[in-house]
């Protein structure tokens, strides 16, 4: 897995086994992003984008003026089909905005990681 080029599988991959416990995802993330860099950096946000972001929006303008406890319930549905957790989600960011600065990184991923967060 951490050699893999199939950077989309090995985000979703790693994702799913730091939420099982059966990685140390923020050590796996940052070797990532330090050896591999952009290529995976753009994989791992698009896969944030896609699995989370789209689908909370998504949800948002389906509902017209949805309660918190029904948005909280929407968001963890999500979280959970998208194998990710507020820890990952945590880890993700810290990991791109501190570990490995923004300016480390091309200008579109930088703009995307700034447009996520």
């Amino acid at each position: 897995m951490s050699n893999c080029n199939d950077y989309g599988f090995s985000v979703a991959l790693g994702i799913l086994a730091g939420k099982r416990e059966f990685l140390h995802f923020d050590q796996w993330l940052n070797e990532r992003v330090r050896t591999v860099g952009d290529p995976f950096v753009n994989a791992l946000l698009a896969y944030v984008e896609d699995n989370l972001i789209n689908p909370v929006l998504e949800i948002v303008s389906r509902l017209q003026n949805p309660s918190p406890a029904v948005l909280t319930q929407n968001a963890e549905t999500v979280l959970e089909k998208a194998q990710l957790t507020i820890e990952i989600l945590t880890i993700i960011f810290e990991s791109l905005l501190v570990e490995h600065s923004p300016d480390k990184l091309t200008g579109k991923n930088r703009h995307k990681l700034q447009e996520l967060y």
